[in-house]
């Protein structure tokens, strides 16, 4: 095949002739033109032969079938020939046997170790996950269509590097080509267990030499699955008034995601709550009126493009309409007060022996520094099943360390099972292989999970691939 090496070649075969010498049954490896093996009558001998006629390599003679068998290793070929043709002779004839055949060739079992180096071909990626721009949510279509001398055995997505979805063809080993050319593989992009962000999409091919070739979505894919996080620093200038108008303000969160263009409010008091009602701004309600007097809370939460919203995070902030005060008494008779000495400070009217700074509350304290983890960088690199081992591998950071914990989960009847499997990380990397059961392995698609539990240093981190087989 075009683009493949023939490095060793092991047969069992059969060369003979008889009666007629003109004939030369052969075989070639490499060149056709250069013969390999052949035989000529010894004087005195009509009949001369190479190999023998055992049948295959494992049929319980093997004191027989060395007869037969050759082992020629560190070959560099693209051919092998096995073929009988007529020698030029005086008359340029080769005489035909009656009955049996004056020359034979017979290649009874044979066994051929290929290389391709050829990396394979991408024919074409379509679908909305490849082609769509804005911000996107779910499992986003993509179809890939690729081909190569030895076959596609897999079709794979990679975000920012990390494995996320596989999809793997099932493949012949004892065949020169094991693989057929993938014509459009579904293997779609699934975006629920990404960041909410910008990411860096490629689609990989992978021949059954396990050569691959990538390519690169032309810009990032911009995914948002989440809802924006509660907002910030919710506040109002006078929580507590005897008057029932209030303003309530707060901060936008840092969001990587789809924008935030609403906020949601909700006013709850006396054990019930009113309708969720739109703020008239992302970042603050003014002339906010209570249902009654007294403690109420107000609820606070915000929605982003894609209209992911949830009320469960919401930010809260307690105010209170305290009843108007009643009128004050006439006031006395006015009298004489004593005159104020220069320089001497005022006391507040109500409160005797009290400056007129009473009543202001203490600087508060600036919260304690907390100590900021870091991203453990966890990466999926590699997601192989044959057979039912299924071989998991990725990267850390430099700060991770421990353990990250790896489960296989497939649906069966309805029914979730799990294959679970703690594996430690060393050298930045970890590696494992599972060994599925037949039942676990029946299933035509699985999700894998990698999921690291922080440490001091840095914070949780889980990354997800699926994985669906087909014929």
């Amino acid at each position: 095949m075009d683009g493949t090496t023939i490095l060793r070649v092991r047969w069992w075969r059969s060369i003979f002739k008889q009666l007629d010498n003109h004939w030369q049954p052969y075989t070639a490896i490499g060149d056709p033109s250069q013969v390999s093996e052949t035989c000529d009558f010894v004087v005195g001998h009509q009949t001369c032969g190479v190999g023998g006629t055992d049948w295959f390599a494992y049929d319980g003679n093997f004191a027989n079938d060395v007869l037969a068998y050759r082992d020629v290793p560190n070959l560099s070929a693209s051919t092998l020939v096995a073929g009988i043709y007529c020698r030029a002779n005086s008359d340029n004839v080769c005489a035909n046997g009656f009955s049996l055949p004056r020359a034979e060739v017979q290649i009874l079992s044979a066994f051929l170790t290929i290389a391709d180096g050829g990396a394979p071909v991408v024919d074409g990626v379509d679908g909305y996950g490849w082609t769509g721009s804005g911000w996107r949510q779910g499992s986003l279509p993509l179809v890939v269509a690729s081909r190569d001398a030895t076959g596609i055995a897999a079709t794979k997505v990679y975000a920012d590097g990390s494995l996320i979805a596989i999809v793997q063809r099932t493949c012949r080993y004892d065949r020169p080509r094991p693989c057929s050319d993938e014509g459009g593989a579904a293997v779609g992009i699934p975006t629920v267990g990404l960041a909410d962000g910008s990411h860096q999409i490629d689609v990989g091919v992978v021949d059954s030499a396990s050569n691959e070739t990538r390519v690169r979505r032309n810009a990032p894919l911009l995914v948002d699955n989440g809802a924006p996080a509660a907002p910030v620093g919710i506040g109002s200038p006078q929580a507590t008034s005897n008057t029932n108008n209030f303003s309530v303000a707060w901060l936008l969160p840092a969001d990587s995601g789809a924008p935030i263009t609403a906020a949601r409010y909700q006013v709850c008091q006396s054990g019930s709550c009113g309708e969720v009602r739109a703020a008239p701004s992302t970042t603050r309600i003014d002339g906010l009126a209570l249902p009654a007097t007294g403690a109420a809370t107000v609820r606070v939460w915000l929605e982003d493009q894609l209209g992911h919203a949830d009320p469960e995070s919401a930010a809260t902030l307690a105010l209170t309409y305290a009843a108007p005060p009643p009128s004050p008494p006439a006031p006395p008779a006015p009298r004489d007060e004593p005159q104020q000495a220069p320089g001497e400070q005022s006391l507040t009217p109500g409160l005797p022996g009290c400056l007129v700074s009473c009543g202001r509350p203490p600087a508060q304290r600036p919260p304690a520094t907390q100590i900021k983890k870091v991203s453990p960088a966890l990466k999926l690199t590699t997601l192989r099943r044959v057979g039912r081992r299924v071989t998991v591998a990725g990267t850390v950071g430099a700060r991770a360390s421990g353990r990250v914990t790896v489960r296989y989960r497939v649906r069966i009847r309805g029914r979730a099972r799990t294959l679970t499997k703690r594996v430690a990380i060393a050298r930045r990397a970890f590696r494992t292989t599972l060994m599925l059961s037949p039942a676990i392995a029946a299933a035509r698609s699985a999700t894998v999970s990698v999921a690291y539990s922080g440490d001091p240093d840095t914070v949780p981190q889980t990354r997800t691939a699926t994985v669906r087989t087909r014929a």
